[in-house]
């Protein structure tokens, strides 16, 4: 039970994360090559269940 609450936890630092790096990308503070070598990064950081493909970021 515990390594599912660490799974979860990952997940939604994974996932917030990606939300400010969205919003950056929105607000025109970054390019979408910045968002993807951002995305690569935290996920190799958070190792999240789920992560964004490229066809699912903007």
């Amino acid at each position: 039970m515990e390594q599912e609450k660490e799974k979860r936890e990952r997940q939604q630092k994974y996932l917030t994360v990606m939300a400010l790096m969205k919003e950056m990308w929105s607000e025109g503070i970054i390019d979408k090559d910045d968002l993807l070598k951002v995305e690569a990064v935290f996920a190799e950081q958070f190792k999240p269940i789920w992560r964004y493909k490229d066809s699912e970021l903007p």
